[in-house]
């Protein structure tokens, strides 16, 4: 993944420069004849100069890129980890909530609680199913609307 930009870089500059010098042989003459002429090579080294820096952008452009998709995994994550740490305590304390509505032995109160306690179960299980909302999601429906 941290070669990727070089490659990237060094692949698009490859490519523009062989298509360079294609269609420099595609022309009526020879390589010779056409660097013989006055400015060419200049120009030649200018086309060069643009294919590097083409190649830098696409090879920037590549990091970021990676760049972006770590720090979505890494917040994807950490999301995951908030969720658990929630889930883990939240059920700890209804389980808690259920044991004393048992203790009190009356049983309008144990159904009360049992039925509160198994709607908040479904929602915490429930939260995660839903697609995780990312900018780009969130863009695409401001745009719809």
């Amino acid at each position: 993944m941290k070669r990727l930009p070089v490659i990237v870089g060094l692949g698009v500059f490859s490519v523009g420069v062989s298509l360079e010098l294609l269609l420099i042989a595609l022309l009526p003459g020879s390589f010779a004849a056409w660097f013989a002429l006055p400015d060419r090579p200049i120009e030649f080294a200018a086309r060069i100069c643009m294919q590097a820096v083409s190649g830098i952008v696409c090879g920037y452009l590549a990091h970021r890129a990676g760049q972006m998709l770590r720090s979505l995994k890494i917040k994807e994550q950490q999301a995951q980890e908030q969720e658990r740490f929630l889930n883990h305590h939240v059920r700890n304390a209804l389980s808690s909530l259920q044991y004393a509505a048992h203790l009190t032995k009356d049983v309008e109160t144990i159904e009360t609680c049992d039925s509160a306690v198994e709607r908040i179960v479904w929602a915490l299980s429930s939260v995660r199913q839903t697609p995780v909302k990312t900018p780009a999601s969130s863009r695409r429906k401001r745009r719809a609307s």
